[in-house]
């Protein structure tokens, strides 16, 4: 009977190909770990011991995300500057050099995420920022050690991003753009260049691995080759 009613149930729905579409999935982007927020401190905060420790106590310095510029070093203004929040702090190149980070681990990374935004999400990576939280697990990929302590890329904020084609129009046109568009969170050639051509030469491979598992994309259309440097 119930064999009946089943048969009987499939024949009667209708058969209909859904679009497809976007969805969001959740995560949840850890702060950076004590002994590396104190270290910023150190570092870049004030040299007063008063007035640091007064910085490690505050609890709105715990909520600490690092904003990475990989493709800015800081002006001779910033330079004299004095930090005294770790929300959305803005590591630049040269500060990184100070910190004696893994500034290579770090580009190679982030040249994987923008070929996979590019080719496989196909979205022009328009807004997106890059930051560093803590590395608990589980993970996907290596942790980069910063300051002895294993700590993980983060890119968010797409508000801005769109879904592109993969034509030589779009590529060169919309992809080129969007990059160089945001804030110099990926390297730039005028500022270190040694780093940018390994940030390219990992971003072509990544691009180049991406499509070749792509089976049945049409010919004519563009590929990471096709994106100046």
């Amino acid at each position: 009977m119930q064999e009946a009613f089943r048969d009987n149930k499939i024949l009667r729905t209708p058969l209909f190909t859904a679009p497809s579409s976007l969805f969001f999935t959740v995560d949840r982007i850890l702060r950076l770990p004590q002994a590396t927020r104190e270290a910023l401190i150190e570092e870049f905060f004030d040299e007063d011991e008063e007035l640091q420790q007064g910085a490690k106590d505050d609890p709105k310095n715990r909520d600490c995300l690092v904003r990475l510029y990989l493709g800015e070093r800081e002006s001779l203004k910033q330079q004299t500057d004095i930090y005294d929040s770790l929300r959305n702090f803005p590591l630049r190149l040269n500060m990184m050099e100070e910190l004696e980070i893994e500034i290579s681990e770090m580009a190679k990374e982030m040249a994987i995420g923008l070929a996979i935004l590019h080719w496989q999400a196909q979205v022009d990576a328009k807004g997106p920022e890059g930051y560093e939280d803590d590395s608990a697990p589980p993970h996907t990929v290596k942790a980069i050690n910063l300051q002895r302590r294993s700590v993980h890329l983060w890119m968010f904020d797409f508000d801005k991003a769109s879904k592109i084609e993969l034509t030589k129009h779009d590529v060169n046109t919309r992809l080129v753009p969007a990059c160089l568009g945001n804030d110099p969170y990926y390297p730039r050639p005028q500022v270190d260049e040694e780093l940018w051509e390994e940030f390219c030469g990992v971003y072509l491979k990544a691009s180049e691995v991406i499509l070749r598992g792509q089976e049945g994309r049409p010919t004519g259309q563009g590929s990471a080759s096709t994106v100046p440097r």
